[in-house]
């Protein structure tokens, strides 16, 4: 026993409770700002499933101002018939 009136053993046994207890409020902690994260950055529409190919394009020409621009380029590509090459290098970079 020490000057404080507890053993070793009760020292020791109130380190490990204290160290549970940090333990569960970091975990707490955590899950809070997860919470709220969730709840200020809505998932992007873009990376929705939907359910017909053309729902998903249209949700991705309003989101993403550079996919409608490359969406743009290959419908005007196309119409000309001309230009093959790039278009399958922009069809590419909108998988990308």
């Amino acid at each position: 026993m020490n000057n404080s009136g507890y053993s070793a053993a009760d020292i020791y046994a109130m380190q490990k409770e204290a160290e549970q207890r940090v333990f569960e409020m970091q975990r707490r902690a955590r899950q809070t700002l997860d919470e709220r994260e969730t709840e200020e950055n809505p998932p992007n529409p873009a990376e929705r499933k939907s359910d017909s190919p053309l729902e998903g394009l249209l949700e991705m020409i309003g989101t993403d101002r550079e996919k409608a621009l490359i969406v743009a380029l290959i419908a005007l590509l196309m119409k000309e018939h001309s230009g093959e090459p790039i278009i399958a290098a922009l069809i590419y970079l909108l998988g990308n």
